[in-house]
């Protein structure tokens, strides 16, 4: 429901040409939002309190790796390591460029930092093809983990993946997320 509302009121912004996050953050904040972050592609925004939170992309969907990424998502169901992701809502402009709304569930930066350096380093070991046993006898990580970047890595490839603080989070509970981890393909 309230997903819908924002799609009509960033189709109002967009035909009105305004400065999209301007409008679109000030809209947000009325309604009881508040921004979370800000990426080179889309925005997020939750109210407090609650447990989903809102990315708004704000740059055309062909550029922006993330709906391959949610396609991966869903294509992987139960994985823990994967966020937990609603139904995205596409919409376009006046000239036809598709932009996408979307419920993820809410997810906390990972702390201490060291946590968040030794996923990063797993990633990068997993990346140059190094021996398995190196990456065992460095850290303690689950399996399905080093499979679930393993595979991400093979879809995607190392140079879409985005690793660092704001892209791996973790669930209250502590759970490790690789959340945003696919980058763009403008570049």
């Amino acid at each position: 429901m309230i997903v819908n509302e924002i799609i009509s009121q960033y189709r109002n912004i967009l035909k009105n040409k305004c400065k999209i996050p301007k409008v679109l953050i000030q809209y947000m904040k009325d309604n009881g939002f508040e921004l979370l972050g800000q990426g080179g592609f889309s925005d997020v925004y939750a109210k407090p309190n609650s447990n989903f939170v809102i990315k708004i992309g704000h740059k055309d969907i062909k550029y922006d790796g993330y709906m391959d990424y949610v396609n991966f998502i869903k294509n992987n169901p139960g994985n823990k390591y994967l966020p937990k992701v609603g139904n995205v809502r596409y919409y376009e402009n006046e000239n036809n460029i598709q932009y996408y709304v979307l419920p993820i569930e809410k997810l906390y930066k990972i702390e201490p930092k060291e946590r968040i350096i030794k996923i990063i380093n797993m990633i990068r070991i997993i990346a140059n093809n190094s021996d398995i046993h190196e990456l065992i006898y460095g850290y303690d990580f689950d399996p399905l983990l080093i499979s679930t970047v393993k595979n991400i890595i093979n879809e995607f490839g190392i140079d879409m993946f985005d690793a660092h603080g704001g892209n791996i989070m973790q669930r209250r509970n502590g759970d490790i997320v690789l959340n945003d981890v696919v980058g763009s393909n403008e570049w």
